[in-house]
């Protein structure tokens, strides 16, 4: 994954952070379906 060079490393942060609060609240949504038995190794 390629990110814009002219980001301060502020951003970039917050990019990674928003990616991974999406991952969390969609790895969440899958394991709560019960779709997903590797979710439940994970908080």
């Amino acid at each position: 994954m390629a990110f814009p060079q002219h980001w301060s490393s502020g951003e970039h942060e917050q990019h990674i952070e928003r990616l991974r609060q999406l991952n969390y609240e969609k790895s969440r949504l899958i394991d709560r379906s019960g779709s997903s038995p590797m979710g439940r190794t994970h908080h």
